[in-house]
């Protein structure tokens, strides 16, 4: 049997578990209501096959990163060093190795 039940943003508090309630216990309104929207567009067109809690869950714990951490990239191409930098610090220290 199944059931559809209606949730409001202040509902999830109750929902959540593990990594997905710690986030949503540290985060700010503005980042919560930006979860939201973020839940509501992964399932926009889902009304005749609604989301389940652990659905909710997984996309607040793992697909929400950029809202939680805005100011962390885990792009490597953003390191403070490139290649070329990273090339003449290695002749640096081969030359004080002989």
């Amino acid at each position: 049997m199944y059931f559809k039940q209606n949730y409001e943003i202040h509902d999830l508090l109750n929902l959540l578990w593990s990594g997905a309630k710690d986030r949503w216990d540290d985060a700010t309104d503005e980042q919560r209501q930006q979860v939201w929207e973020r839940i509501e567009e992964f399932f926009y067109d889902s009304e005749n096959n609604p989301p389940t809690t652990t659905e909710i869950n997984d996309i607040i714990w793992f697909e929400c990163d950029d809202i939680f951490f805005p100011n962390e990239n885990d792009d490597d191409d953003d390191d403070d060093y490139d290649d070329e930098e990273l090339d003449d610090e290695d002749d640096d220290n081969d030359e004080t190795d002989e």
